[in-house]
């Protein structure tokens, strides 16, 4: 499911919706789907919180994609901390690159833009990760 955020714009303070970017959000969050699905993630029947789940060499990785018209993210949060810490190969006291190494959050932030290739960045980042036997074809 795609959402949709309010921004405000031109000058008189108007609401203002792109079709273009609306569309670019409705591409990013189709294709994420299929590629999450295509990896093996499952649905976690939890669609407001992390709706996606998927086993990693790291452990369980929660996902939930986010889009709107100005950008696109997706929150990802490692289960066990530790051990996401020692695959990524990130010390507990070293707050730097994309993983949290007290929350196990794991996040990516990209602005609207070409879908398929923020997708395709996304999942080259998470194949690396992945437990060699649940790898998508």
């Amino acid at each position: 499911m795609s959402t949709t955020k309010l921004v405000i714009g031109g000058k008189s303070g108007s609401p203002r919706f792109t079709k273009a970017g609306i569309k670019s959000s409705e591409r990013f969050m189709s294709l994420i789907k299929v590629e999450l699905q295509r990896l093996g993630a499952v649905d976690t029947g939890h669609p407001c919180m992390y709706p996606w789940s998927i086993e990693t060499r790291a452990g369980s990785l929660l996902i939930h994609p986010y889009a709107d018209e100005i950008d696109f993210w997706i929150a990802c949060r490692f289960e066990d901390v530790s051990r996401a810490r020692e695959v990524l190969g990130v010390k507990p006291y070293q707050v730097s690159g994309r993983l949290n190494p007290y929350s196990g959050k794991w996040n990516f932030h990209y602005y609207v833009g070409a879908a398929e290739a923020e997708v395709a960045d996304f999942v080259r980042q998470l194949e690396v990760i992945l437990a060699p036997q649940l790898k998508g074809g």
